[in-house]
């Protein structure tokens, strides 16, 4: 907590398991997985960091399973390439931009998180990003899933609501795989 750079950094190949934390307040990130780690984040309040919450690069994996990721600066969690974390009933609110974003040919699992109230975005895919994105519950305030500059990926069994703008946006240099997604008051 109160950190100048990251509240927690696990590289070079790192692992382990990160329960019941609270990790707050941090210069830069609250958790940055980088270099092949493979660590498991469970349980943790991750929350009102200077930049995002969570940030996976340089081929950084992981699980994120039912953490707590708000408040910060940035996006809740971002992936930039190649790095490719595997997210799990988390809820992911009240973040500066997007609740998740995968850029720079970074990738990623969401499975049925929570993901609303952000600044921007529920989840966001440019610069190549990839993720696959299934069974999530996205309420957020301007797009609930934004495509833009070749991002993509798998977008599968969604329930998006209350998009100021629209539910989904695709611009026209992006090809994502779109399927049973719907809308709900």
């Amino acid at each position: 907590r109160g950190n100048r750079s990251a509240g927690i950094v696990v590289y070079n190949r790192g692992a382990g398991t990160y329960e019941w934390n609270d990790i707050s307040a941090n210069g830069r990130c609250g958790v940055q997985i980088k270099s092949g780690s493979t660590p498991v984040f469970r349980r943790n309040r991750i929350h009102h960091e200077k930049q995002a919450g969570v940030l996976t690069a340089e081929d950084g994996t992981g699980v994120l399973e039912e953490n707590d990721i708000f408040d910060n600066q940035w996006s809740g969690v971002q992936t930039e390439g190649p790095s490719n974390p595997k997210l799990v009933r988390n809820r992911i609110h009240h973040n500066g931009g997007a609740g998740f974003i995968a850029y720079q040919s970074g990738s990623g699992l969401l499975d049925g998180n929570s993901i609303y109230s952000n600044k921007k975005y529920g989840v966001q895919a440019k610069t190549g990003g990839q993720p696959t994105v299934r069974n999530n519950t996205i309420h957020d305030k301007a797009y609930g899933i934004y495509l833009s500059e070749a991002g993509g990926g798998v977008y599968e069994g969604n329930t998006i609501s209350n998009a100021e703008g629209s539910g989904i946006y695709v611009s026209a240099d992006c090809s994502p795989t779109m399927s049973n997604n719907h809308g709900a008051s």
